[in-house]
């Protein structure tokens, strides 16, 4: 046999052998239950390298792993065990091409049943930031901008949210000018009362924001993008609902455009409805420089119904409709 036919037999028997293992491997992966659970295990050791300030659960993994995946449930959990985030079952679809370019690109999403709550701490650090911190003080590392790391490109199209939840609670104190016994029957008063939206937390008291019965979805959403840095973070929104409370608000159907820039936030609502009422609106919010909470928001409502906005004052008529606009602002 001449040495040339001998080199591509040989060739040959190697790819063989390679695509034998290659087709095994991914079988034993996505096929087995041992296989899963190896999987799952690594990617479990991955994340907790990279989270300092909490831990975070991986449920059970199934799908091709290749070009889709299922988590049948997911938590991430501060230091004190107060829920960051948590969901029911999550499918992704992806390209593994873009995971060999060091991209995170979700091409379709499904999450059943979110939860997300954001604490900021009376120090005004967010829960967030906690726990994703380095234990490194020192200043990171000057980043080469030729090379791009792993988690520096974080886009997801077509993500489709069922039954979600959101809180946010900020710091909360009663009245500086109260002492003692008038302090504390404050406190009481705003514990007792589910309109004061109060809670006790693990290191005082908060205000909380309430979003739930959340349905919709996001077409895009760029959380971070090397070349889109200087525009911060970018959502698109096709559709959205969710009841709101304090204030109170049943919104549908919305329709809208926001973009978050470091402690700023700015959104455009192209339409809304909600029971008896439509419209659009605008705005922006921003925190952060030890200062409260600021916002300037503008309402058109096309047709506005007072049935739905009778939370505003007791005395406030039930029927009744017409259009109108308003602003809101806390500068």
């Amino acid at each position: 046999m001449k040495r040339r036919r001998l080199v591509a037999l040989v060739s040959v028997a190697v790819l063989a052998t390679l695509g034998l293992l290659v087709v095994g491997g991914i079988t034993f992966l996505t096929r087995t239950t041992t296989g899963r659970d190896w999987a799952r295990g690594v990617a479990q050791g991955f994340i907790d390298r990279r989270v300092h300030g909490g831990s975070v659960y991986l449920g059970r993994l199934s799908g091709s792993f290749l070009t889709n995946i299922t988590i049948d449930s997911f938590a991430i959990r501060d230091k004190r065990g107060e829920l960051l985030v948590a969901t029911g079952r999550v499918t992704l679809d992806f390209d593994p091409r873009d995971i060999i370019d060091n991209r995170v690109f979700i091409r379709k999403a499904r999450v059943e049943h979110p939860y997300v709550h954001l604490i900021q701490h009376p120090s005004g650090v967010w829960n967030f930031k906690e726990i994703f911190a380095s234990p490194d003080a020192s200043p990171p590392k000057p980043k080469d901008p030729t090379r791009r790391g792993f988690g520096d490109y974080i886009v997801l199209d077509s993500t489709y949210a069922h039954n979600g939840t959101l809180y946010v609670t900020m710091p909360w104190t009663p009245d500086d000018s109260l002492k003692g016994a008038k302090r504390d029957s404050s406190i009481r008063v705003h514990l007792n009362n589910p309109a004061k939206a109060v809670v006790k937390t693990a290191d005082g008291y908060g205000r909380q924001y309430r979003w739930t019965n959340a349905h919709g979805l996001i077409t895009h959403a760029r959380l971070a993008d090397p070349d889109s840095n200087a525009f911060g973070q970018e959502f698109h929104v096709d559709t959205l609902s969710a009841d709101e409370f304090e204030p109170t608000f049943k919104f549908r159907n919305i329709t809208a455009d926001a973009r978050k820039l470091g402690d700023s936030v700015w959104f455009k609502v192209a339409h809304f409805d909600m029971p008896a009422s439509t419209g659009t609106g605008a705005g922006k919010v921003w925190w952060g420089g030890g200062q409260p909470q600021r916002y300037d928001i503008a309402i058109h409502g096309d047709s506005v119904s007072l049935d739905d906005v009778n939370w505003v004052y007791p005395d406030l008529p039930r029927t009744g409709s017409g259009s109108g606009a308003s602003s809101m602002k806390r500068k």
